[in-house]
């Protein structure tokens, strides 16, 4: 018997007899056995030392990681131990008749059973061995350790210290001069419009300020641009209303428009319009003016016409307040003709001696009968009823 060693708590021997040729299972290899004048006794032996090698694929198959993958190896050991123990058995019926070679080759040819080992063989090596000595070499000699990044986001989580930062650093590669330079490189900067800001406000210098600028990659070539490209602008409508209380220039109100990204083509409306933006409540007195005058009849439709073309107001604004204009003056004449109408009541005017005629006269300049009505009352007897 040979000397066995222990596998997974199984007893497997080192090297049965025959057990090479048997595992490989070809028909050359029968052949060979067969030549070399194997017993029935062997064979039997041979049969005895494979079932530790299938017990112990049979343990292997119980620990599969997939329940698809064991259910393979088991359909596949239950081949193996199935078309072994019937070729053993035919071999040795052949050895009997004389003619084991030919009937072994047969059964091997009809049961495909060289293909079964090499399963068992592949599989084993699969399920158990291939796998846990890959996770055993990578825990011992390859341990997965953080980058240089990662540990840099690990220090500033509190979970490193900086002296592990600093080994982390060399395992990488790194010189250890290098750790506070990479540091340096990940650790957060103001951005160049951060940098320009807290500059303006007097937290940095502008030394401090173009050395943000060179961290974000900008060439000094580029810092008195970047000044001014972070300078703020005053918006169209900031202009606006600056022109309240300031005169501005033309040109600067141009330059200011199209920096903000208008096109010139609205430059010259918002410009238009900041430029009479000043003189908009001027206008104003100016209009009513105009409407009190022709009102109080001071000035004729024309000449309102004329005055309203001379102010810088929208088209539509002159035809609407002249129209405001001429419905004034309308309705002064009415007030004026009621007025006239009592003056004759106060001064006895024969022809008003009674309600009727008093309201036909006030009708007359336009008033609506029913508030004509209600005056004539007024004026009979205030002023021509006597008791």
């Amino acid at each position: 018997m040979a000397e066995a060693t222990t596998i997974m708590g199984f007893a497997v021997p080192d090297k049965p007899p025959g057990i090479s040729t048997a595992l490989n299972a070809g028909g050359q290899g029968l052949q060979t056995i067969l030549l070399s004048n194997l017993t029935i006794d062997v064979l039997n032996e041979t049969r005895k030392l494979l079932e530790p090698w299938l017990e112990l694929f049979s343990s292997i198959c119980e620990s599969a990681p997939k329940k698809g993958l064991k259910d393979v190896y088991e359909s596949v050991l239950q081949n193996v131990r199935s078309e072994y123990s019937r070729t053993i058995d035919g071999w040795i019926r052949g050895l009997g008749a004389q003619c084991g070679s030919s009937l072994v080759s047969l059964f091997e040819a009809y049961s495909g059973y060289p293909q079964l080992v090499t399963m068992l063989v592949n599989g084993r090596l699969d399920v158990a061995l291939r796998q846990r000595v890959s996770r055993y070499f990578n825990t011992v000699y390859t341990p997965t350790v953080p980058n240089s990044r990662l540990a840099f986001q690990l220090l500033s989580e509190g979970q490193i210290s900086r002296a592990e930062f600093s080994q982390f650093c060399s395992e990488e590669g790194w010189p250890g001069a290098y750790a506070d330079k990479l540091y340096a490189v990940y650790d957060r900067d103001p951005d160049a419009r951060t940098a320009f800001s807290w500059w303006k406000r007097g937290f940095l210098t502008a030394d401090e300020m173009k050395q943000a600028f060179r961290i974000e990659g900008w060439d000094a070539s580029w810092d008195e641009t970047l000044e001014k490209g972070f300078s703020t602008l005053p918006s169209p409508m900031e202009l606006m209303r600056m022109a309240d209380f300031v005169e501005l220039p033309d040109l600067w109100v141009r330059e200011k428009l199209r920096a903000n990204g208008l096109t010139d083509s609205d430059v010259n409306y918002y410009a238009g319009a900041i430029e009479k933006r000043p003189l908009r409540e001027e206008v104003r007195g100016l209009t009513a003016q105009i409407v009190w005058e022709r009102q109080h009849g001071r000035i004729t439709a024309e000449q309102v016409t004329e005055e309203l073309n001379e102010l810088p107001i929208l088209s539509l604004e002159k035809t609407l307040i002249a129209q405001l204009a001429e419905r004034r003056y309308a309705q002064e004449l009415v007030t004026e003709g009621i007025g006239s109408v009592e003056a004759r009541c106060v001064g006895g005017d024969a022809t008003l001696n009674s309600v009727t005629a008093i309201k036909n006269a006030i009708i007359a300049f336009g008033l609506l009968e029913e508030k004509a009505n209600l005056i004539a009352i007024d004026f009979y007897y205030r002023y021509v009823f006597t008791p």
